[in-house]
């Protein structure tokens, strides 16, 4: 490291250029008072005045357009030019140069091995977490579980935030990502945006549901209104619907692919009820299943971060002949084995009751079996009447009727 120590009077004009070599550059200043001096050949010296609001004096050799790191020493008397470490993080500064001009920089910034957040008021070791803009020559993107644990991040379309409350879009088309640095305070007038409500983020799916706040529970969520070129989280207008998968410091599309089950507000139900049942495909992109007989049936749920309290989708015909509904259903721990009761019925960990006493369970290869006829079964509508069976097609994610049989 090199350093600069500070003169009985502030370094003049010349002072700032004489000792250049050619090709290279200097930053000298009083406190108030900076200049940028470059050399280019023989006397041919170029000073520029700029300006600063950093109480110290420093004269620090420029040899490229670069971000430039400085520490302070805390009485000022010395500033020195960092290359790999840093001494003291409250006393960093940082400047970038380039031919023409330096400009004082804050931010998030990598020196050697670790990262730093300077901003107006302080200087410290990032100690954050969550996903951060490093300023750089090229800029990169990191995520941190908590101070400088630290690593790459490739970057992908959606929100990223960290526990600062600094918000990013980012775009992988453009392989860029932006920080937003004004953000809203309600729902109304901002849907798919990210809202601060009194130092706390939330995420607002349309401009009238209540703001959805991030966990460190995964979440999904159905934003509809989708143009058909839209490319998340750049939305225009339109009717398509998307799934968004919702962590504690991101929002993205997620293209899993699944069955959901959601309520009025297009959250998925994390508790045993009613909803609306919704196909998403591997694009992305949902679509709402309208009910009928050859929805009848158990579908594994697509909301893998709650299927643990809720694993199971159940559709069935209601005594309203023609009328369809879904619920979302917890394992019923209860019925251990196959009977009579139990017949076209899920029991425990997602077994399925062909009659009796036979037993099978989703699987990757799909499989037709005979189901005997049970009034108390969700099937029975199809089936008709005892003593028939039904042909019933089991896969990976659902259990279903063939309703040409009956």
């Amino acid at each position: 490291m090199l350093a600069w120590v500070k003169a009985d009077t502030p370094p003049g004009l010349k002072e700032c250029g004489n000792s250049l070599s050619d090709g290279t550059a200097n930053v000298c200043g009083d406190g108030t008072t900076f200049y940028y001096c470059t050399k280019t050949g023989g006397s041919n010296i170029t000073i520029l005045k700029l300006t600063s609001n950093e109480a110290t004096e420093y004269c620090a050799e420029i040899k490229e357009t670069s971000y430039y790191y400085f520490e302070v020493s805390n009485n000022g008397d010395t500033t020195t030019k960092l290359t790999d470490s840093v001494t003291t993080p409250a006393n960093l500064v940082v400047y970038y140069c380039n031919d023409t001009k330096c400009e004082r920089k804050y931010g998030h910034f990598k020196i050697g091995d670790n990262y730093y957040t300077v901003s107006e008021t302080e200087s410290k070791a990032l100690d954050g977490s969550g996903y951060y803009l490093i300023n750089a020559n090229t800029d990169e993107f990191i995520v941190c579980s908590s101070g400088q644990s630290c690593s790459t991040f490739t970057i992908t379309d959606g929100y990223f935030m960290n526990s600062d409350n600094e918000v990013y879009l980012c775009a992988s088309s453009g392989l860029s990502c932006t920080k937003q640095n004004s953000l809203p305070t309600e729902c109304r007038g901002n849907a798919n945006k990210i809202i601060n409500v009194s130092g706390t983020l939330k995420f607002c799916n349309t401009v009238t549901s209540t703001p959805l706040a991030f966990t460190s529970t995964t979440q999904y969520n159905l934003f509809e209104g989708v143009g058909d070129n839209d490319k998340y989280p750049t939305i225009t207008s339109g009717t398509k619907i998307i799934l968004l998968k919702i962590e504690q410091y991101s929002i993205t599309q997620d293209k899993s692919g699944g069955i959901f089950i959601a309520n009025g507000d297009k959250n998925f139900l994390y508790s045993a009820g009613d909803g609306t049942l919704y196909s998403c495909a591997s694009t992305g992109v949902c679509t709402t299943v309208t009910l009928a007989k050859s929805n009848i049936g158990y579908y594994k749920n697509g909301d893998t971060a709650h299927s643990s309290a809720i694993p199971y989708i159940k559709c069935y015909e209601t005594s309203q002949s023609g009328t369809y509904k879904c619920e979302a259903i917890a394992n019923p721990t209860s019925i251990t084995s196959c009977s009579d009761s139990s017949i076209g019925q899920i029991i425990k960990d997602g077994g399925f009751c062909l009659n009796s006493s036979k037993m099978v369970t989703f699987g990757e290869t799909e499989t037709t079996y005979l189901l005997n006829y049970h009034k108390d079964s969700k099937f029975s509508s199809i089936i008709g009447e005892e003593g028939k069976y039904g042909l019933v097609t089991i896969n990976s994610n659902s259990i279903f009727i063939n309703t040409s049989c009956g």
